[in-house]
């Protein structure tokens, strides 16, 4: 490493001593215009083949040094870049013409960029103004329903809850099915303040995903961060208030009907009708505040930004806060070298209330909040008291994360640049548990308290070398790179009970009756990679990339850490061909095909070491007790890769002057050799082991359509829609067509109700369908025989469907009732602006997804004696045999299909109004802009399901646990008001 830093800094010289010589410089000013004659700020300038640029300040001017013979390169997103030869000139005035659907416009891939026209791969991008247009807390937010085949979804509504990112479905089981973040190159965990979001770029299929090797199966999303980009000092100021509301309350049986209908075995006449959901839930609120400072000149950039936000739940005692900084600094030190450097740092806070929203939905509406004896709790319900838990459970995560990264690039010829980066993270993680004795469960343990503390630490080094050279009709870039990164985990935590005072919570875990229980752990992972891309292009018509990574991971066996992740595309632009070249009406036309491989290798660190635990049973040896050791975890030396093979196929058209763009992709990917986590059985000593089994296919077709509709200088209406089809089927499991994933509701459920099956998506619903509800004895007698199933079979109860006609309803009738995979997913976007005055309109949905509501075990189902949802007003009684509710009592445990929902739905995710100041109210202020705004998010949603939100996953970014509700954090709507001012 010294070596390389060494010759880096000997090239620089030598560059630095011949670059003053190859021309006379001198100063070149002059102003950029549009064709209609507006001044273009922040247009980037820069002399080709060297780090020396410059942007055009407010009133479209710039100044630069350059010599005769060199060339200035003009570039502006939404204009055609222009190239203009340096003689003798003093003045150089460049007016820049529309590209409409930006096909000029600069696109970040990986290792590099491109521009649009000559993309090779599937890829997607959103720009910093559309994050920007909407409030959003996390980044993650600015994709959703934005670019096809990528599909987000909210888990919960929790404040500061990552929502879950899917790039062309699910293709693991235990590894994480999430994408790679790359932030100014560097993998990044965690969300940043979107307003420092330049451009955000999708690598959808394996041409684009394979640079990055071992991580890029799940798709990559690169974030470029914003750099300073005028010649004079500017400030922006965003502020950003909204008021939040439960979208809806869901209707349960009040006091009154809960006495009176025979829910209950016993009747509370005298007691009051307490409604759960009004206690718990409030309204919250929303503020946002970012400033921004940008400046500039010739040799050197600022850019740095504050961001503040504080969300308050609209569950009580809920909420998230955050305060982000960002310093991101460029210096060109010679005219062939300059140096870059992101330094970013993060606070957040978040608390929260486990458990409060489900026990809101299901304690009985006839007891009071509090007693002469303290919370309400009722044994035989089993659920917390809900309003006690936000009083007295605390439940608060701190982060703390500190990220840099030092960047040297050199350009050693015009065709030829070096660039080496550094960079580190640190992200710390603390967390304080504490339970009050008052709680139920907590009393007779005398309360509960805990602190735990994590750190990571990242560190990687990057060194790349790019060429690019143009002769005749010939281009061709070559990029190659060597990578290292390493990772450490280190956590400690500590908890008590018997508590001897409540007062002091978890800050003297000392001060009780017991030992403390303490626990720590350390791990660490190291990556290292070699590889590179060589792009051909032959006369803006035939193009090829071809892509290689080797790669190395610390987590496998030593005989298979090294895998190899190759990829291939070519693409044809028809548009260019004689026999469509005169074709008016068309701008552009490509036809893309690729082929990769990528992999991944996200699985726990250290599973190729066994781990063994302190066991509860004492071993006898030499007479005396030793303490025996459990083995946890075990080796598999054959554990390799699990690799994703994907083809894909694509059409970019551009019609009537670039004003239509249409892009569709066929894809097919197959995921091999999954890294899956097995249990041994107790017999052949537990424990657990990573295995390779399995194969999962997704296939798909993505549709994107961008318009602009309107265009002049009153009306402007533009539009995007995408669709995206995706199949997701477990092809292989070896010796094991049907897998249970476990049981995830216990006591309420006692069947698997999530499984993977040979021929069926993964994580599929499965349980017995219910045909409907016995009328009579009649239509008992008439029914096979289901007491086997713990449902005796008698008027009022449901009836289980014999699905193999074999006359009794047993184990063999299960089959699939439900499944979380959407059939497609949609989104439309339309940008409406007049003069001052713009509208933005976002929908976005999801059809086919159901949802396995377990909530309805109880609300529907009648278990032990939680409140019931007011559909259960229509329960099965001989005066009502025609109802949808079975009788009371008549309770199944099974899991059946009535437990499961529609989960389709469309929202209207944003709908805001924008209207900015005209300038000519502005000049005494010293204001060069002023926006104001009002906005809406989830106001309006569409859909049959019948809990709080139909976009709901209890169990998170689980690749097997998904379309879950169990009582989760429901999202909730807004309005927001905002000011934005420029000075």
């Amino acid at each position: 490493m010294n070596r390389f830093k060494l010759i880096l800094f000997i090239l620089a010289i030598v560059c630095f001593g011949s670059g003053t010589v190859i021309a006379q410089q001198h100063t070149i000013t002059g102003i950029v215009t549009s064709t209609d004659g507006e001044s273009l700020p922040g247009v980037n300038i820069q002399v080709k083949g060297s780090v020396t640029g410059t942007v055009t300040n407010a009133d479209g001017a710039y100044s630069i040094s350059a010599g005769s013979g060199e060339i200035l390169v003009f570039s502006f997103i939404g204009m055609v870049p222009q190239e203009v030869l340096v003689a003798d000139q003093q003045v150089i005035d460049v007016i820049m013409q529309n590209s409409t659907t930006d096909l000029e416009e600069l696109v970040i891939i990986g290792y590099g960029y491109t521009t649009k026209k000559d993309l090779t791969g599937s890829v997607g991008t959103v720009s910093g103004k559309q994050i920007t247009d909407v409030p959003i807390v996390r980044t993650e937010e600015a994709l959703r329903g934005r670019i096809s085949g990528v599909q987000v979804f909210q888990n919960s509504g929790k404040p500061g809850d990552a929502p879950t990112v899917l790039i062309r479905g699910r293709n693991t089981i235990n590894a994480g099915s999430g994408p790679l973040w790359i932030v100014d190159g560097f993998p990044f965990a965690g969300s940043i303040n979107p307003n420092d979001i330049e451009s955000m770029t999708v690598l959808k299929d394996a041409s684009a995903t394979a640079i990055y090797g071992s991580r890029g199966s799940n798709g990559v999303i690169l974030i470029t961060t914003r750099k300073g980009k005028t010649d004079k000092q500017s400030i922006s100021l965003t502020a950003n208030y909204g008021v939040t509301d439960l979208r809806h309350k869901i209707e349960l049986l009040n006091a009154h009907q809960w006495n009176h209908i025979g829910v209950a075995d016993t009747v509370v006449v005298e007691s009051p009708d307490t409604d759960w959901q009004d206690l718990v839930y409030r309204k919250g609120s929303q503020q946002d505040y970012n400033l921004n400072f940008s400046n500039g000149s010739e040799k050197s950039s600022t850019f740095a930004s504050v961001n503040y936000k504080d969300v308050d739940g609209i569950v009580k005692g809920t909420g998230y806060q955050s305060l982000k900084v960002r310093v991101n600094y460029e210096m060109a030190l010679t005219k062939n070298f300059k140096i870059t450097n992101n330094l970013y740092g993060s606070m957040s806070r978040s608390d929260e209330k486990t458990g409060v929203v489900s026990e809101a939905l299901l304690f009985p509406p006839i007891y009071p909040v509090k007693t002469d004896s303290g919370w309400t709790y009722i044994s035989s319900v089993g659920e917390g008291n809900p309003v006690g838990n936000i009083e007295d459970r605390d439940n608060l995560w701190r982060y703390y994360k500190v990220y840099d990264q030092l960047t040297g690039q050199l350009t050693l010829f015009k065709n030829l640049t070096i660039k080496s980066s550094l960079s580190g993270a640190v992200d710390n993680r603390h967390n304080q548990n504490f339970t009050n004795r008052s709680i139920s469960w907590a009393y007779s343990e005398q309360g509960f308290a805990q602190q735990q503390y994590s750190v990571t630490s990242n560190w990687a080094n990057e060194n790349q070398a790019t060429f690019k050279k143009v002769f005749n009709n010939h281009s061709v870039a070559a990029t190659a790179f060597f990578t290292q990164e390493f990772s450490r985990d280190e956590a400690f935590n500590a908890s008590n009970r018997l508590l001897l005072t409540q007062e002091l919570k978890y800050n003297n875990l000392n001060l009780n009756d017991t030992m403390a229980r303490v626990g720590s752990s350390a791990s660490q992972d190291a990556l290292m990679s070699f590889g590179g891309r060589f792009d051909y292009d032959y006369n803006s018509r035939y193009y090829a990339t071809i892509t290689f990574r080797r790669e190395s991971s610390s987590k496998f066996a030593e005989n298979h850490k090294w895998a190899n992740f190759p990829a291939m595309a070519l693409a044809w632009r028809i548009n260019e061909e004689a026999f469509l070249k005169d074709v008016a009406v068309i701008s552009n036309m490509k036809l893309r095909l690729s082929y990769g491989i990528t992999g991944t290798q996200a699985i726990g660190r250290g599973y190729t070491r066994e781990r063994y635990n302190l066991s509860s049973t004492y071993a006898i040896f030499n007479n005396e007790p030793q303490q025996a050791l459990n083995l946890t975890r075990r080796t598999n030396p054959d554990l390799t890769w699990e690799t994703t093979h994907q083809y894909d196929g694509g059409l970019d058209i551009s019609l009537f002057n670039s004003r239509l763009a249409l892009t569709t992709d066929y894809y097919y990917k197959i995921t091999k050799d999954l890294l899956f986590l097995e249990s041994i059985p107790a017999a052949y000593g537990g424990g657990q082991r990573y295995i390779n089994k399995g194969t999962i296919r997704n296939k798909g077709l993505e549709l994107s359509l961008d318009a602009s509709i309107v265009e002049n200088k009153g009306l402007n209406w533009k539009t995007n829609a995408n669709i995206s089809f995706n199949r997701n089927k477990v092809l292989d499991l070896k010796d094991t067509k049907v897998y249970p994933l476990g049981q995830i509701a216990g006591g309420w459920i006692n069947d698997e109700t999530h499984f993977m099956m040979e021929g069926y998506p993964l994580g599929i619903f499965r349980g017995y369908i219910v045909e409907g509800i016995f009328t009579g004895q009649d239509e008992v007698k008439a029914h096979p025989d289901q007491k086997g199933m713990g449902i005796e079979g008698k008027p009022g109860e449901y009836k289980i469907k014999d699905i193999n006609n074999d006359g009794v309803i047993d184990q063999k009738d299960a089959t699939i009732i439900g499944n979380p995979e959407p059939d497609f997913i949609f989104g439309l976007t339309n940008e409406l602006s007049y003069k001052n005055l713009s509208l933005n309109i976002f929908l976005q949905g999801s059809v086919g997804n159901e949802v396995y509501n377990i909530l309805n075990v109880a609300h529907k189902g009648g278990l032990k004696r939680y409140n019931r949802s007011a559909a259960y007003l229509d329960y099965w009684s001989p005066e009502n045999t025609e109802a949808s509710i079975p009788a009371p009592g008549a309770i199944t445990t099974k899991s059946v299909s009535a437990y499961v929902e529609d989960g389709s739905y469309v929202k209207l995710r944003d709908i805001s109004l924008t209207y900015s100041v005209p300038k000519k109210y502005l000049e005494r202020l010293n204001v060069s802009n002023l926006g104001l705004s009002i906005s809406a998010q989830n106001y309006l949603t569409f859909s049959r399901y019948e809990g709080y939100d139909p976009e709901v996953s209890t169990w998170g970014s689980s690749s097997t646990y998904q379309g879950i509700d169990w009582g989760t954090y429901p999202a909730s709507k807004s309005i927001t008001f905002g000011v934005k001012v420029d000075f």
